[in-house]
């Protein structure tokens, strides 16, 4: 650090020197760090190294170490000092330069990792530039931590997907992404999502001086585990398989005849098994002394066609002929209401004594 070795002598010709300073990549929501501010000073012809520090005394009592502040006519940060002597007895120009220091009035170099600024000094202008800062993220499925692959996804920065404020665009895969950013808001979007799985809504993240990511939930800010947006897909739902109508019950009769040749029927002689299309007996009857077998109503709600039921005679005398007999039916929609359009019946065999 240059040490003061001299007084500031001069003429009488005073000033009063401003210096500007400047934030870069600074979010509007975010405060600005303290930062301060003192002039040093050389020869004009002498090396830019030869300058040591302007001090209280030099001012007569004002501080030498300033904090910049509004300056509401040109809107910019700055530190004033007045009073500051053009040129020393000798008539030689003093050449003024700006540092930022400490509170102390210490030389002062930001380190980006603990200041999360850096600073460019350049005449009577320090400016400081806010460091970028690591953001992960993660795209996995819902309830799930491994990522997710192939998904398309976008970065822009604002809280609107605007093509003009696009800051990064990359495919997912089984590693998560992390971008450098400059602390503000942004917004992450899905643009595709991989196959089997619906798009997720959009997430807007800030990143903060510090590091720290906040994801918003309506008008609230909460902070993300590990500087983590994690965008979670679920599984597209299966499609629902359609459902056919219901329609007030319609109720069928289900009869057969039985004949038998060579010979006279008694009532309940004969049973009958009735099976629906998979084979399954669904309701057993017998013959009445004319011969016709019975079966209960069957009943529909909904449109069929060439729905089958097989009427089997029952093993019992191993004389008889067994009768089969296939019965076709056909339901169709009228006004409102199932209407039986068909019953077929084909295959009767007789028995003979």
């Amino acid at each position: 650090m240059p040490i003061h070795t001299r007084l500031l002598t001069s003429c009488e010709l005073k000033c009063t020197l401003s210096a500007i300073k400047t934030w870069e990549n600074l979010p509007a929501f975010a405060e600005a760090p303290q930062v301060y501010l003192r002039l040093m000073y050389y020869k004009d012809g002498d090396l830019p190294s030869t300058a040591v520090w302007v001090t209280d005394t030099d001012l007569d009592g004002t501080p030498a170490v300033q904090t910049p502040a509004l300056n509401p006519d040109t809107g910019r940060l700055e530190a004033a000092w007045p009073m500051l002597p053009v040129k020393d007895l000798d008539g030689k120009t003093w050449v003024y330069i700006v540092k930022e220091v400490t509170a102390a009035g210490e030389e002062f170099t930001a380190d980006a990792a603990v200041d999360h600024f850096t600073q460019r000094e350049e005449g009577l202008e320090v400016t400081n530039t806010v460091a970028a800062k690591p953001v992960t993220f993660s795209k996995t499925e819902v309830n799930s931590t491994a990522e997710l692959p192939g998904a398309t996804l976008q970065v822009f920065r604002g809280e609107t997907a605007d093509a003009a404020n696009l800051v990064e665009e990359w495919v997912s895969t089984d590693t998560a992404k992390v971008i450098e950013l400059t602390p503000g808001i942004y917004t992450m979007v899905e643009t595709t999502a991989p196959k089997g799985y619906e798009i997720a809504e959009s997430i807007t993240f800030r990143v903060n001086l510090d590091g720290i990511v906040d994801i918003k939930h309506a008008a609230n800010w909460v902070p993300a585990k590990n500087a983590t947006v994690r965008m979670q897909d679920a599984k597209t739902p299966e499609p629902a398989k359609p459902v056919d109508p219901s329609y007030p019950t319609l109720r069928v009769p289900l009869s057969a005849r039985k004949t038998l040749i060579n010979g006279s029927l008694k009532a309940g002689e004969f049973t009958f098994l009735l099976k629906d299309c998979a084979g399954r007996v669904i309701a057993e009857a017998s013959n009445d002394a004319q011969g016709v077998v019975t079966f209960p109503d069957r009943t529909f709600s909904r449109v069929v066609k060439n729905y089958k039921y097989t009427i089997e005679e029952k093993p019992g005398d191993a004389t008889m002929n067994t009768i089969l007999l296939l019965v076709m039916l056909a339901l169709t929609l009228g006004a409102g209401s199932l209407v039986l359009r068909r019953i077929q019946r084909t295959q009767e065999h007789k028995n003979q004594r």
